[in-house]
C-alpha cells in the first residue's frame, strides 16, 4: 500500500466502523469510558466483506455500504455504565 491506499482501505473504514459504534452507544446511553486503541482489535478478512450502516441525523435515515477487509472489535466494557446510573457497571448475565 502507499500511504494514500492505506488510508483510504484500512483507517477510513475502521474510523467509519468505529465512529458509527460510539454513536448506537450514545443512543443507548451506554459508555464505554476506556476507549483506546489498545481496546480495539481489528479483523482482516481475505475478502471485503459488505456491511452497511444506518443511520438517522436531522430525521434523515441514511444507509451507507461499505466493503472493507477490516472490521474492528471494541472490547473491554470493565468501566462501562448506563447513563444516568453511574454507580453500577454493565454486568455480563451469562
Amino acid at each position: 500500500y502507499t500511504w494514500e491506499q492505506f488510508v483510504e482501505n484500512v483507517i477510513d473504514p475502521v474510523f467509519f466502523q468505529m465512529g458509527h459504534a460510539f454513536q448506537v452507544l450514545l443512543l443507548l446511553g451506554i459508555v464505554h469510558h476506556d476507549p483506546h486503541m489498545s481496546n480495539i482489535f481489528i479483523d482482516e478478512y481475505e475478502s471485503n466483506q459488505e456491511l452497511f450502516f444506518k443511520t438517522t441525523f436531522e430525521n434523515l435515515n441514511q444507509i451507507f455500504k461499505l466493503e472493507t477487509r477490516y472490521i474492528p472489535k471494541l472490547f473491554d466494557f470493565d468501566q462501562s455504565f448506563v447513563r444516568g446510573d453511574e454507580n453500577t457497571g454493565l454486568t455480563n448475565t451469562n
